[in-house]
């Protein structure tokens, strides 16, 4: 968990949700505070970030990636040959240059027409896969009114519904 899986867009602000969730969860950051007997505190480290610049994590580079969700800010990333945008309505443009050509895609569609104000409905996020480039695309943070059979007829070829339990192997490469 990072202070940056939150919304949040400049350093400024990425500090302030990094002291909201100190403030708010005091027993897992402050070491003055001790966990109830028979419990114990997790072990986080908060690391802020910015968009477009690479961190490494878990010894994978990872790029944040900034996209418009209403009025709030989130983060999708970008790790070797995977791209994850899951809460997001457009790619920006710096987005797209950083995610153009990913192997595997992970992005949001929550239902067929119908555009949502924050999120891409299924034919947004079919033409956002296409202007990245992925050679594999798979949908999450679907409603119930998508069916997967209907989906996996109806969707192009190298885009399918993501599913509980889906596992996909990538080779990581760095970019």
């Amino acid at each position: 968990m990072t202070s940056g899986f939150s919304a949040c867009g400049a350093a400024r602000r990425c500090r302030c949700n990094a002291g909201e969730l100190t403030e708010r969860f005091p027993y897992i950051f402050d070491d003055t505070v001790q966990p109830n007997p028979g419990t114990t505190a997790p072990d986080i480290s908060l690391r802020t970030f910015e968009a477009g610049e690479s961190l490494t994590l878990a010894g994978f580079e990872v790029v944040p990636l900034a996209f418009p969700h209403g009025h709030v800010q989130t983060y999708g990333f970008r790790v070797g040959g995977l791209g994850v945008v899951v809460d997001g309505k457009r790619i920006p443009q710096a987005a797209r240059e950083v995610l153009k050509g990913v192997d595997v895609l992970i992005i949001n569609a929550l239902w067929w027409g119908n555009p949502h104000p924050t999120h891409f409905n299924v034919e947004e996020a079919i033409e956002a896969a296409r202007s990245i480039g992925a050679r594999r695309t798979f949908l999450t943070h679907m409603t119930h009114r998508l069916d997967y059979h209907e989906l996996m007829t109806n969707l192009p070829e190298g885009i399918e519904p993501a599913f509980d339990g889906l596992v996909v192997e990538i080779d990581h490469e760095e970019r």
